[in-house]
């Protein structure tokens, strides 16, 4: 056993210490060992050699990439991987608890709360896992830890690859899985795998929860796989009488034969097995917030039922310019215009949208435009039961347009019994009353919101249109002041050009109309991020702020301000702030997510950055704050596979590249960085690249002089990032240099001589 121990130790990357046996199964031995590095303990799980040997380094690889990708508050996360000899191991985090499988031992039954506890979270990490493209494939209660509280899902990617048994069914296929848990499908190997395989093993596991054993036994394994494929689906209250008709239901549905009869989502499986009657409706989870006042609304997107699928600007308009209407009724509570969009073109549940943005009413309507002709339709629902409060149609000319807009909000403060502050025909003085520039600006703000480079020009161009027909037009300065800073941000721009873009258009939207909270915010980003002046950005959030306090965009925006200067806790206040009124808005919720990583809490930051990923796995600028917070906790595996990942359809981003180098330099994977190095200092001659970029490579590689070098460019360059330089982790060891010092003092933080 000692040289078995030894030949781990010398698979395992040197920052690890192997300890002793902590445990073995059918397939795998698992070590305690200590993380020298991060000072905690870890578990190191070894493949049998027998199995090393069948499965071959190739796929192993591919199985811990797999695992690697997955970070989720119910998944035990993979940290890093090693071979030697034959050897194949990889680390996950150690924890203090028991499996299912050992707790079955023990109790033999469990009661519904518990298995319905149980359900939540594995349930809410198959959903997660399946979102990403990814099938655990041997579900069963070895593989579901219990520690804290929480069940924590293990071996995604690992479980059949290491340890199922292989058996060949039919001449085509082969069973991979657990007997008493495989699926119908998995049994014969004759149809692709896909998330209601694994719905059907955790219905299998939950019956065995409730009823003491599994659904299907026999005396051999293909006895019992054979039940799977032809037996009757039991009933478990056949077996205990305290079972409610809906989780027996919720459970046969969930062990259909055919996959198409089951629940098409592990979530959809959770509602139907914790509360009579639920439909399978995907819902997303949001932070817990108080009960939706009765006087709330959130505005769906009008469907475009026009001919010309064009007009899908129109329709979109629409809804901002009725949603901006209500939002200046003092005592309504509108959803964020991010987090109504988020239901665009889904079929969601009105009740499941009402939880989801907390309010007690949704208004949704049509748009169907014809020439000059337009006919829209809109109707306030309840969400408690579904009751029509209000509905009308509106058959007008084109030119009527605003005073439809006008006509819906003030039905809506009517039926919801407020107040508005002004007539809306005033507030439409401040904006115009050119029907042909409010079209071009509906059209710019269309495509502002698609974010891309070519969009964001497109948008301006619209803007410049408009104010070309109507020059005191300040919401369209407003709109060329936005679209100007995501191009800075998103480096299409230099900072100083960005920065004279944004403060010119923003200077006219204010000059025009000074209380105008757009552009108040526009201006203080670009002070903020492009200027560095850092009084003027806080002056411009907190004006943008006194005039719509319930400006998401503006709490975010102040909120990173307030993170650059050290002040955590109001950042941590206005981000929580703005979150709470745009919950679906994915850059919030992302920034929410930097505020626990400023304040040192990574894995609070790692949790918070998947729950986006819920939202939208595909989230482009997430890379920037999640892979950062993975190498600072310490998870090299995770990050560098997920810069990978992202990689693939980035087109060989620099700034991503940058960063996968630091991962990997700081994981000791030192060649495959200078590797990065070099091919970015090539393409350094052709194109711009950032001067941060190479600074944070040389920081991971540990070449302080030549990061210092590179950090005084990019002074120089403006880089808009080196706002953070003075808290970010990421440059923590820099600060006792003093060329550093005095960078940091050049940047003119409030409270430094410079």
């Amino acid at each position: 056993m000692s040289e078995f121990i030894e030949q781990v130790r010398r698979a395992m990357p040197e920052r690890y210490t192997v300890e002793r046996e902590w445990g073995a199964g059918g397939g795998a031995i698992v070590y305690l060992a200590e993380d020298v590095k991060h000072g905690r303990k870890i578990a190191v799980k070894v493949l049998r050699p027998e199995l090393s040997a069948a499965i071959g380094s190739e796929r192993f690889q591919r199985e811990i990439e797999v695992a690697a990708r997955l970070q989720h508050p119910n998944i035990v996360p993979v940290y890093d991987s090693g071979e030697a000899e034959g050897l194949m191991c990889f680390t996950m985090p150690f924890i203090e608890g028991q499996t299912l499988l050992e707790l079955l031992e023990e109790k033999k039954r469990m009661s519904l709360d518990e298995v319905v506890d149980i359900a939540r979270d594995v349930t809410s990490a198959l959903d997660y896992a399946h979102a990403q493209g990814i099938v655990h494939r041997d579900i069963k209660p070895g593989n579901i830890l219990l520690s804290g509280g929480r069940a924590l899902v293990a071996d995604f990617g690992i479980a059949w690859a290491g340890e199922a048994k292989s058996a060949r069914l039919t001449g085509s296929g082969r069973m991979v899985g657990t007997p008493f848990y495989v699926s119908p499908e998995q049994a014969t190997g004759d149809e692709p795998i896909d998330p209601r395989s694994d719905i059907y093993s955790f219905s299998c596991l939950l019956y065995e929860l409730l009823a003491g054993e599994p659904p299907y036994t026999g005396p051999s394994v293909r006895s019992i796989v054979m039940q799977h494929l032809t037996a009757e689906i039991p009933d478990v209250s056949r077996l205990r009488s305290d079972i409610p008709p809906y989780v027996s239901a919720a459970l046969a549905k969930a062990m259909a034969k055919d996959a198409a009869d089951r629940f098409t989502t592990a979530s959809a499986f959770a509602r139907a097995i914790t509360s009579p009657g639920l439909t399978s409706v995907v819902t997303i989870e949001t932070v817990s917030v108080p009960p939706a006042a009765d006087r709330s609304v959130a505005v769906l997107p009008f469907a475009n039922m026009s001919a010309d699928p064009e007009n899908e600007y129109f329709s979109d308009g629409m809804t901002e310019e009725i949603i901006n209407a209500l939002a200046q009724v003092p005592d309504l509570q509108v959803a964020a215009r991010t987090s109504s969009f988020a239901f665009k073109g889904t079929n969601t549940d009105i009740k499941d949208i009402g939880r989801t943005l907390n309010v007690a009413t949704v208004l949704e309507g049509s748009v169907r435009r014809a020439g000059t002709m337009l006919r829209i339709t809109a109707q306030l629902v309840k969400v408690a039961d579904g009751y029509h409060l209000w509905s009308d149609r509106f058959d007008r000319e084109m030119g009527d347009v605003f005073a439809i807009q006008d006509e819906i909000a003030h039905a809506i403060a009517d039926t919801l019994k407020v107040k508005l502050v002004e007539p809306l025909d005033e507030r439409r003085t401040r904006s115009t009353t050119n029907l042909e520039a409010y079209t071009l600006y509906l059209k710019g703000r269309y495509c502002w919101n698609q974010r891309t480079a070519r969009q964001l020009e497109a948008a301006i161009s619209y803007f410049e249109q408009a104010i070309a027909l109507d020059d005191s037009y300040a919401l369209a300065y407003a709109g060329i002041a936005d679209a100007y800073n995501l191009l800075g941000f998103y480096r299409h721009l230099s900072s100083p050009e960005a920065l004279k873009k944004v403060c010119g258009a923003a200077g006219k939207a204010i000059a025009i109309d000074p209380s105008l909270a757009e552009a108040h915010n526009s201006l203080a980003y670009a002070k903020f991020i492009f200027a560095w002046d850092w009084a003027a950005a806080e002056r411009h959030f907190k004006t943008a702020l006194e005039l719509n306090p319930y400006y998401p965009t503006a709490l975010h925006w102040y909120a990173e301000l307030l993170l650059a200067l050290g002040r955590f806790d109001e950042a941590g206040d206005h981000m929580g702030h703005g979150h709470a009124l745009d919950p679906m808005s994915l850059s919030i919720g992302t920034g929410v997510g930097w505020v626990s990583y400023f304040k040192g809490d990574n894995q609070a930051a790692i949790d918070q950055y998947l729950e986006v990923l819920k939202i939208d796995p595909g989230f482009v600028i997430l890379p920037w704050f999640l892979g950062p917070a993975y190498v600072e906790n310490g998870m090299f595996t995770p990050a560098i596979a997920f810069y990978n990942e992202r990689l693939k359809h980035s087109h060989g981003h620099a700034g991503l590249l940058s960063h996968l180098a630091y991962a990997q330099a700081v994981a000791t994977h030192v060649e495959p960085a200078r590797d990065i190095l070099r091919q970015l200092e090539t393409r350094a001659a052709t194109e711009h690249i950032p001067a941060d970029y190479f600074a944070l490579m040389h920081l991971g590689l540990g070449n302080v002089d030549r990061a210092l070098d590179y950090f005084e460019r990019a002074f120089d360059e403006r880089c808009w990032n080196l706002v953070f330089l003075n808290v970010d982790p990421v440059y923590a060891r820099l600060r006792t240099e003093p060329r550093f010092s005095r960078l940091i003092d050049r940047m003119g933080f409030p409270g430094s001589p410079g």
